[in-house]
C-alpha cells in the first residue's frame, strides 16, 4: 500500500486488470483489500477491472458482501452486450473506414451473420482483415474456427452435465421442464430442481447463457 501512496503522489495512473475473476484465495483478497485503500486514499489511482465472465467477475468482486473490502464502495460498471446485426455492421464498417479498407457489403453480412454480434469475435475479424489490407470471408470462418476451438477448450473443464445443458439449448430447448427432460433423457437418472439451477446458473455467470424474461 506505501507503494501505491507513493504513485498516487506522482499524478493520475490507471491499473488495468484483464480476466480478475480469475484471481483467488489470498492473492484475489489483496488486491481488493489493495483496491479498497485506494479507493479511500489514493485519488489519483483508478482500478479497470474486465472480464469475459461477468457473473464470475462480481463474485470475485463481492461489492454487495459486507465481508468484502469493497462493500460499500461506488462502482462505476459497463456492460458490453452482444450487438444487434445493425450495430455489428456499424461497427465493422467504421472499422474498416479507420484502416482505409472497403469491404464488399457480401462479406461484412456474412461475417455479421456468422460472428452472431460477438464484440470480441467481431474485432478478432476486423484485425485479421487489417493485417493483410482486405476484407475476405474465408477469414470469418477462420475467426469462427478459433471461437469453436476456444469454446471447446473451457468446456473441457467443465462435467458432462453443464455440456448437455448446452446441447439442450442449442437444440432449442428453452424453458426449464424441457432442459430438464432432456437432460434427464441424456443422463438416464433423475435430475433434481437444485442440481439444474446449479448448472445454469454457473453457465450463465461464465456468459454461455442468458437469461430471457422469466
Amino acid at each position: 500500500m506505501r507503494i501505491l501512496d507513493e504513485v498516487n503522489d506522482s499524478g493520475r495512473v490507471i491499473i488495468a486488470i484483464d480476466e480478475a475473476q480469475n484471481l483467488r484465495g489470498r492473492l484475489g483478497n489483496e488486491l481488493l483489500s489493495l483496491m479498497a485503500h485506494c479507493y479511500d486514499y489514493c485519488r489519483n489511482v483508478t482500478f479497470i477491472v474486465t472480464g469475459s465472465e461477468a457473473g464470475l467477475l462480481n463474485d470475485f468482486l463481492r461489492i454487495d458482501d459486507p465481508e468484502s473490502p469493497l462493500y460499500g464502495r461506488h462502482v462505476e460498471e459497463v456492460r458490453i452486450e452482444r450487438f444487434s446485426r445493425e450495430l455489428s455492421l456499424d461497427f465493422l464498417r467504421e472499422g474498416f473506414r479507420q484502416v482505409g479498407i472497403n469491404p464488399p457489403v457480401e462479406v461484412l453480412e456474412y461475417a455479421v451473420d456468422k460472428l452472431d454480434g460477438v464484440v470480441g469475435w467481431l474485432t478478432e475479424f476486423g484485425h485479421r482483415c487489417a493485417m493483410i489490407g482486405e476484407a475476405r470471408a474465408s477469414i470469418v470462418d477462420d475467426v469462427l474456427e478459433l471461437a469453436a476451438r476456444a469454446t471447446i477448450n473451457e468446456l473441457s473443464h467443465f462435467s458432462r452435465e453443464y455440456v448437455t445443458v448446452l446441447e439442450a439449448i442449442a437444440k432449442g430447448y428453452e424453458r426449464w421442464g424441457e432442459i430438464k427432460g432432456y437432460l434427464e433423457e441424456r443422463r438416464k437418472r433423475v435430475i433434481y430442481d437444485a442440481e439444474l439451477r446449479r448448472y445454469l446458473t454457473a453457465l450463465e455467470k461464465r456468459s454461455y447463457i442468458a437469461r430471457v424474461d422469466r
